[in-house]
């Protein structure tokens, strides 16, 4: 009699994800983006506040007074349109700023694992492993990058194979570096003898 041993779920299942770590497999480095990134986004956000706030404040006041609306009835206007936008700001620089967070590349001895949140809904994790890596290279194109050492980390495949492009990328010409060692180990520790 042939016995089963499926036992259903249970509470300890958890779910399988791509970028969790097999098995004999240890976690080399995690790489994060810079905060530079965000800083861009925190900026493009104020100054569309500012611009925002300067139309409410400016414009909107005569528009509502040619609908013989009264000076402080259109005060309360002016001051709740600045509030919405105001909260809009602050709700959309903290939704950024979680996606931002989430996107890393993390390395390890098989693989190199690209987690990269593209919107709040939308995650994409790919995975190339250390057989299929053809070249890795780092890149840091003007000032700011320079200055404050983040880049574009740029892993290759072979032929036809996805590539990773990891933007703002600290530190990028140790992560290359961690990433050519890691390939250059594991290539080793697996040729016939």
């Amino acid at each position: 009699m042939h016995q089963d041993n499926y036992q259903g779920p249970s509470s300890e299942t958890k779910d399988i994800n791509i970028s969790d770590i097999s098995s004999g497999e240890q976690k080399l480095a995690e790489i994060r983006r810079h905060p530079f990134g965000i800083i861009i986004i925190y900026v493009q956000a104020l100054l569309a506040l500012l611009l925002s706030t300067l139309l409410v404040v400016f414009l909107l006041p005569g528009v509502i007074k040619t609908l013989g609306v009264s000076a402080t009835t259109t005060t309360a206007i002016v001051g709740l349109l600045g509030l919405i936008v105001l909260i809009l700001v602050i709700i959309f620089l903290l939704l950024a700023t979680w996606i931002y967070h989430r996107s890393l590349l993390v390395v390890t001895t098989r693989n190199v694992t690209l987690t990269n949140q593209i919107g709040l809904f939308n995650r994409k994790i790919s995975e190339i492993a250390m057989t299929n890596i053809e070249d890795v290279t780092s890149q840091k194109e003007g000032i700011f990058p320079t200055l404050f050492n983040f880049g574009v980390l740029k892993v290759e495949t072979a032929g036809e194979q996805f590539n990773f492009h990891y933007t703002y990328c600290v530190n990028p010409d140790v992560s290359a570096k961690i990433i050519l060692d890691a390939r250059e180990a594991f290539i080793m520790g697996h040729k016939p003898e």
